[in-house]
This record gives structure tokens, sequence and C-alpha cells, in this order.
């Protein structure tokens, strides 16, 4: 595999020659060159497409992609290409989709979460036509360790719902096509994400956070 020292190059001609799903049933069976086979052939998409624009800095797009790979080559044995609806496009949309999450995980790592609050508070007033009282005035260390703990007790899916959108800054159809669904259900789910979570968070510090 290649180190942050190598540039990932483009797929060479023996690659070119196998299917992605050849190149994950090999490596599914221990085969190293096969999984070198899938990194040449899609690290520099992911490292040019998904990682650089949401990270937005060299060494920690290629951290992120490190633990892209080194968390989807042990989880082939379970990947299965034929079950999606696009075959020959599937292990292309599940490293887009590893390679997001590894993105995100990276943003939490920084602490980016004042972001995260500042968002949440825009969009909370925006739904509830300008009283943005929720995440106000509240010292940032105090509040980054509060939104964390909320998000970690929300339903997984409005959680990372509310990290792509808001903390990560995606588009809306950016997320609905990471998340496999429709623009407009995204929607829904986003409004019903940022309910859930001013609920649990009023429930766990209070309905005036600023009073805290």
């Amino acid at each position: 595999m290649t180190t942050r020292d190598d540039e990932p190059d483009e797929t060479d001609d023996a690659d070119v020659k196998t299917s992605d799903a050849e190149l994950c049933a090999r490596a599914a069976r221990g085969e190293r060159a096969a999984g070198d086979a899938l990194y040449r052939r899609h690290a520099p998409r992911l490292l040019r497409e998904v990682l650089l624009p949401l990270l937005r800095d060299e060494a920690r797009a290629h951290d992120a992609l490190c633990e892209t790979f080194v968390s989807a080559l042990p989880a082939l044995a379970r990947f299965d290409p034929s079950r999606g609806p696009d075959p020959d496009g599937a292990a292309r949309a599940w490293l887009s989709r590893i390679a997001r999450r590894k993105a995100i995980d990276e943003l939490r790592r920084a602490k980016n979460v004042v972001r995260l609050a500042d968002a949440l508070r825009a969009e909370d007033g925006a739904a509830r036509g300008g009283d943005a009282l929720l995440l106000d005035h509240e010292d940032a260390r105090t509040r980054a360790s509060r939104i964390e703990a909320v998000l970690r007790a929300l339903n997984p899916r409005y959680a990372e719902a509310l990290r792509m959108r808001l903390l990560a800054d995606w588009s809306r159809d950016a997320c609905a096509d990471a998340l496999e669904i429709r623009k407009e259900t995204f929607d829904v789910l986003l409004h019903r994400a940022v309910a859930a979570f001013r609920k649990t968070y009023v429930e766990r510090y209070g309905s005036e956070p600023e009073e805290h």
C-alpha cells in the first residue's frame, strides 16, 4: 500500500484487466497484491474527490485515506458487490462511504464542534422563526463536550446527518447520496435530527443552556 511519501498512482495496465469484484474477492482471501491494486485504483479518486474537499488539509486527508483502507481491507470478507443495484460501481461507492466517515471522524477529532454548535443554532433558529436560544453564550469547551455527548446519545442516523450537513458542510445532495436516500427525504431526516438534538440537549442540560 502506498504511504504518504508516495502519492497514490492511477491504475496501471495490469489492474485495468481485473474487475473490482475479483480484486475484492482476492483481497478478502488475503492476497496483498489484490489489496494494493484496489488501493492504486481508488485512492487517487478518494483523495481528490472526497477527502481533500472535506478536510482541506493534505496531511489530514492522507491520514484519513490510510484509515479508510485499514478499515476496508479487513471488512472485504463481508462485502458483496453483487448485492447492490450497481455491482460494477459497488466497491467505489462503498469505499467512498468509508472515506466520508473517516473524514467526519477526523473533523470530530479536530474538535471542530463549535462550528457545529453555530450551525445547529442557525438551523434551529431558522426552523423556529428566529428563536435561537439553543447553545448561546456557553463556554466553548463545555459546549463541545455537551454536543459530543448529545450526538452520541442520538439515533446514529440522526447524528450522521448532523455531522455531514452541519459540521462537514456537505451539500444536501452529497448528504442524500451518502445516506442513499432522496434529497427531500434527507431534508425531513435533518429536520427530525435537529429536533431530536435540541430535545435531548434540553433534557440533559436544561431549557435555557446559556444559564449554565
